[in-house]
């Protein structure tokens, strides 16, 4: 993009740039100052679990990054088995590999909604509960979490994508095999075999076999520019890192920086005030920022949702216990992740079915023997409203009848009793 505007500045009115990437690296520098970043981000994802009395109480032990690393070591022996209950209720024995563990930490760095899901699936995790990882893994991959085929996204090219990224770093010389190996050897100079999500390193290893290659000579920064350049970046991006925002700030005169602390991949239109009104006053009306560097508020994980107790007889009251069903269908990953058309069907984590269904006045939840704890199997109703409330009428497998409502305050209130 900068090479664009710089090429023809009488045709730039702005030059905006968002997650950034520092061109004058070298392919290799990026992606290991990448797989660096990522294993930082997870850190910090993780510890604020650990920070968080809500978050760590979940997570056995207390400490989300011990957690992490006890279930990276097993499965660096090997892949760990599951009972994966699917939209049918039945149960299916699914692998789970330490490809699919760092895969799906990968996927869930950012925003700030999906870290919050990582940590609620680490917290599982650490309870011998994998279902909620597995569907992190299917999210990640496109997979359909009941056949396991492939979900389209019409709006994604691999083809695209690596022809574009391959043509902007050359990568070695010689053969494809020569490519590959040059890539490999610079992994491992850089330390990225010893990190956790070392393996995000390999993303762009196919340009080694790519039919075209982009020069070894690298760019340099964009000098003295006719027109306001606007750069974002947020210290926590795992996939543009932060510092190749902080070299563009430094190194193009006049730049406007605008920084978000433990922001996301991308930071403006994700509906925070800084920097959306100060990107779009520019957009709409030509005004500039006050100042060339703006600190936006920090933004962190969303806040922790508790995942739900393992046993029934954890809970004290029918209030606590709807209401941990409550956080468990309105927080569950393949509800937020859905598109919200037509039906979305998926399996309860101890068995039984739930189904979300778009209606009139937000969406209607089924549920059958649906268990998010062991001796709290529920079949009835529910309503997710478009006014913030959320209701349910169920019947436990030993006839109880229980009601449950959250109105839009969060206020709670059930009636009936626990088996």
């Amino acid at each position: 993009m900068s090479a664009s505007a710089a090429a023809h500045p009488d045709h730039v009115q702005a030059l905006i740039i968002d997650g950034p990437v520092d061109l004058t690296h070298s392919g290799t520098d990026y992606y290991a100052e990448t797989a660096h970043a990522a294993a930082d981000v997870l850190k910090l994802v993780l510890d604020d679990c650990t920070d968080d009395s809500h978050c760590a109480a979940d997570v056995a032990g207390g400490d989300a990054t011990a957690a992490y690393d006890e279930l990276a070591g097993r499965l660096r022996d090997g892949p760990i088995t599951l009972d994966f209950v699917t939209s049918t209720g039945d149960v299916e024995q699914r692998e789970l590999t330490l490809n699919d563990l760092e895969l799906a930490m990968d996927y869930a760095l950012t925003p700030s909604a999906d870290r919050m899901f990582l940590q609620r699936a680490i917290a599982q995790a650490s309870q011998g509960e994998l279902q909620p990882l597995a569907d992190l893994v299917y999210s990640a991959l496109g997979q359909d979490p009941d056949s396991l085929a492939a979900v389209p996204d019409p709006t994604w090219s691999d083809a695209m994508y690596f022809s574009v990224d391959c043509s902007d770093y050359a990568y070695g010389s010689g053969s494809a095999e020569d490519r590959a190996a040059a890539y490999f050897a610079a992994g491992q100079d850089a330390g990225v075999d010893d990190l956790r999500l070392g393996s995000g390193y390999f993303l762009d290893l196919p340009c080694a076999y790519w039919p075209a290659h982009g020069p070894e000579e690298r760019p340099g920064y964009l000098s003295d520019p006719t027109y306001p350049v606007f750069i974002l970046g947020a210290t926590w991006d795992p996939y543009t890192p932060f510092p190749n925002a902080e070299r563009l700030a430094e190194n193009i005169p006049g730049s406007y920086f605008i920084v978000q602390p433990g922001g996301p991949h991308v930071i403006y239109l994700r509906g925070e005030s800084c920097p959306d009104d100060d990107i779009s006053a520019y957009l709409l009306d030509g005004t500039l920022p006050a100042s060339h560097r703006i600190d936006c508020p920090f933004l962190g994980a969303d806040e922790y949702v508790p995942i739900p107790a393992q046993d029934v007889s954890a809970y004290g009251s029918t209030r606590a216990a709807l209401s941990a069903v409550d956080d468990e269908v309105n927080t569950a990953t393949d509800w937020m992740y859905w598109d919200g058309e037509g039906t979305l069907g998926s399996g309860c984590m101890k068995g039984g079915t739930i189904t979300y269904a778009a209606n009139a006045t937000g969406y209607g939840v089924t549920l059958e023997d649906c268990a998010f704890s062991e001796g709290l199997a529920l079949t009835g109703t529910g309503e997710i409203a478009d006014d913030g409330t959320f209701t349910l009428d169920v019947t436990t497998d030993g006839g109880s009848h229980l009601t449950y409502r959250r109105d839009a305050e969060g206020d709670r209130t059930s009636t009936g009793e626990l088996d």
